[in-house]
This record gives structure tokens, sequence and C-alpha cells, in this order.
């Protein structure tokens, strides 16, 4: 075991409330700060979505899960994905009445934690008013292990730095196929993302417990989560978001 693995296991111990499986179950108060404002009808909340290619089509867990938000709490969703070179599609999906949920949707296939810091791009241009939530999901799309949760944080902190009252969750992906020969690179990256997001105070919505022993979830590139994985991931990514304290 790596000295990265014994450190974030050892954090982990202490910190079972912000993982899947550690969700206290009292009624009556969200975990989520956002989620809270969509309960109490907030005529307007948005959230910032910094991914890579688990998360831009509209079958995938990104759509998936904010659809549900809006639809379970009676928003409208307006939906747009950052298409690289392009910028923004606006595609709007009525689901609610008047109050608003937009979703700056940034998932970029084969990008990486400082996307929308590079390139020419800012904070201010990927996501272009003030967030109530940001999430980052990453680790495919990086080989670089010992540091990584430390570069995201870096974008992490660039948009706190713009909005400082926006909530962080983090996304720890799902590990490569055993078979790639980055699986156990992918597996350290989400324990350094995990362990990042902890000493930070952000959220962790652990992706990666849902799809461990099940193979059945990965399409044939050992890689991207079929249909039925991203059935699982949104179910966790909603559930997690849902946490009541």
């Amino acid at each position: 075991m790596s000295q990265l693995t014994r450190r974030a296991f050892v954090a982990l111990s202490a910190a079972t409330l912000f993982v899947s499986g550690g969700h206290a179950k009292a009624q009556g108060r969200y975990l989520f700060e956002t989620v809270k404002k969509l309960a109490s009808g907030e005529p307007s909340v948005a959230v910032g979505i910094s991914g890579d290619s688990t998360g831009n089509e509209k079958w995938e867990w990104v759509y998936e899960t904010f659809a549900r938000l809006a639809e379970s709490f009676g928003y409208t969703l307006d939906y747009r994905l950052y298409v690289d070179g392009v910028g923004y599609k606006a595609q709007k999906s009525l689901v609610g009445g008047g109050k608003l949920l937009t979703v700056y949707n940034c998932s970029v296939p084969g990008k990486t934690y400082n996307y929308i810091l590079s390139g020419g791009r800012n904070v201010s241009s990927v996501f272009p008013e003030p967030l109530d939530l940001l999430v980052t999901s990453y680790g495919y799309n990086h080989l670089r292990e010992k540091d990584f949760g430390s570069m995201l944080r870096k974008t992490i902190e660039a948009v706190k730095v713009k909005y400082p009252d926006a909530e962080v969750a983090v996304v720890v992906q799902p590990t490569k196929a055993s078979s790639d020969p980055d699986s156990l690179g992918s597996f350290e990256r989400g324990l350094s993302a995990r362990l990042m997001a902890i000493q930070n105070g952000h959220k962790v919505i652990d992706v990666a417990s849902g799809f461990r022993g099940n193979p059945h979830l990965v399409s044939a590139d050992g890689i991207h989560p079929n249909r039925d994985g991203q059935a699982v991931w949104t179910d966790i990514a909603y559930s997690d978001l849902t946490t009541q304290l």
C-alpha cells in the first residue's frame, strides 16, 4: 500500500459522513446547502460542472441527476452543455414551474482538472453567473497520481475566489478496469481527490464504491460506464446530493 493510500484510509475513517454509506438518516435538514435552497423554493439556483466525457451526453449522469432534482423540487431545468471550441449550447428542458435551476455542464471529452483555466478560458467565461454548487468529476484523463488532488484543488480555489459562496462536491470516479495499464493509477487518483476534498471541507460523491466489483457497469472499452453504469452513477449522485442530516 502506497503512502498516499495509507493517508487516504486514515482520513476516510474519520469522515464517513461525506461518502455513500455514511449518510445520517434523520429527517428535516439537507447536507447540501444547494439542495436546501431548492427545498426552500429559491427562485434561481446555479450549478457548474467541471468534468470529462463520462458526463457530457444527455443520457449520462449530469443531465439525468439534475433533471431529477429539478423535477423533485418543482424547478425548470436550464441545461447548457459546453462544447470545446464553441462554448455553451443551450438545451432547455422545461421540467417545472417558474423557478429556475441552471446547470452549466463543462464536461469535455479528453480533458482534465485544469481545462476551465486553460486555452484562454477562465472561471467567468465557463461559469458566467455566481454558482451555488461546483461539482468536479475527473480522474480518467490524467496520468500523474501523487499530486492529482493538489492540482484539482487549484481549479476549485480559482472558482472559489470568483464565487466564494459556492459549495463544492468532488466526484470520485470509478477505477478503470483491472486489465487497463492505468487501473492502479486511476484508483490512486481517486484516493487523492477524495483526501483533498475531506481535508478542505468539500463534499464527496462516491461513485467509485458503486462500481467496485461490478464490471458489467462498464462498456467494452473498460473505461466509460455503459447505460446501466450511468443509471447507477445517477442514482449515487442524486442520493448523495439529497442526503439528509
